[in-house]
């Protein structure tokens, strides 16, 4: 199968990066827009259809503004000169944190506090 000409060689294949997670959700949730299967993406991205099976549910279960939220706090992604702590979310780390099963707005006062503490 061809790779979609949108997808650069860093974001085919290969181990996963924290600093390349959010991208990766962005990618997957355009593909998804295009009607492919997370057989087809897995297919794409070199991965097995289950790791595209638990980002797929990472889009699916936490809101929009979450994740926004945390790429501008991802290791990698902030620059120096930024004073924020930053932080290695990465789909594992959603799935054990428990955001999963709180609704989406309790998911951000979750994620402030979380940032809060660790800063």
């Amino acid at each position: 199968m061809r790779e979609p000409d949108h997808l650069s060689s860093m974001e085919r294949g290969g181990s996963e990066s924290a600093q390349r997670q959010i991208p990766r959700l962005e990618i997957i949730r355009k593909l998804r827009s295009e009607g492919k299967t997370q057989k087809e993406i897995a297919e794409i991205l070199g991965w097995s259809r289950e790791k595209v099976a638990h980002h797929v549910r990472l889009l699916d279960k936490v809101v929009t503004e979450v994740l926004d939220f945390c790429k501008s706090r991802q290791n990698g992604r902030v620059t120096e000169d930024v004073t924020t702590v930053t932080f290695n979310f990465t789909e594992r780390w959603f799935r054990e944190s428990g955001i999963y099963n709180l609704p989406g707005e309790r998911q951000m006062e979750l994620m402030r506090w979380f940032v809060e503490e660790k800063s």
